[in-house]
């Protein structure tokens, strides 16, 4: 039967599994298409919010490097001083801890729901690419950018996250370095507190957002697709016996 095409009939055929329980009307389908567009957009732009403050973080720990590094070679001729230069590097990083705990606290669930999402589509399209069922050319390319975007952003957030916890022990080397007459109680402190302070993004501290982490999730892949890939052999012997 010959349908006439019209915007109408695209929203009633576009959700049939949810038409079955719930009666069409234009207005249901308007909201249920604007929900869509919400689920499919929204993640992307969750992952470039954490993206972004991520690298905003690291730069601000970056600029504590910078000002130790440019002072090395200072020569503090007064003790009062270098006691002060020292205290406001620690008043800065205890400062940058703080922010970037409190972050951590209220992006905890925006940064596993992403986690969540990136690697359920992952698996899902590699497992569609070891099916190999797919024969139209054009939803084959569709797939693969999906998962190739999929991979870039999980890879991007790890890296920049990562980023934040490499700049906040950067300065240990310096510390280490401080001249006999520089090292004072304020230096002491500083290099304590970088060496217990674990600043990183994590996921309701459950994990922590660094390389490691993305070493675990290939680990996970990897893994999965074996198990699949073991299922599919038995299966077609089973059915070949």
């Amino acid at each position: 039967m010959n349908r006439t095409v019209s915007f109408d009939n695209f929203l009633e055929y576009s959700y049939p599994s949810i038409y079955w329980v719930i009666p069409y009307t234009p207005v249901t389908s308007i909201v249920l298409t604007i929900l869509e567009i919400q689920v499919s957009v929204l993640p992307g732009y969750t992952d470039v919010f954490l993206i972004s403050v991520s690298i905003v973080l690291a730069h601000r720990f970056q600029q504590i490097t910078k000002t130790l590094k440019e002072n090395k070679t200072v020569l503090f001729k007064e003790a009062n001083a270098s006691l002060s230069f020292w205290r406001n590097i620690r008043k800065d990083y205890c400062k940058l801890s703080t922010l970037l705990f409190t972050l951590d606290d209220h992006m905890s669930a925006m940064i596993i729901v992403s986690y969540a999402r990136n690697f359920f589509f992952l698996l899902h399209f590699l497992t569609i690419f070891l099916r190999d069922t797919e024969t139209n050319p054009l939803v084959k390319t569709y797939n693969y950018l999906m998962a190739t975007g999929f991979v870039l952003r999980m890879t991007c957030l790890t890296f920049t996250s990562s980023w934040i916890n490499e700049e906040s022990q950067e300065p240990v080397i310096i510390l280490n370095s401080v001249e006999p007459e520089e090292y004072n109680s304020e230096v002491s402190r500083l290099l304590l507190q970088l060496s217990f302070d674990e600043v990183a993004l994590t996921g309701y501290k459950m994990f922590k957002l660094n390389k490691k982490l993305l070493l675990s999730v290939i680990s996970a892949v990897v893994t999965y697709e074996l198990m699949i890939i073991q299922y599919n052999n038995s299966y077609v012997e089973l059915t070949q016996n």
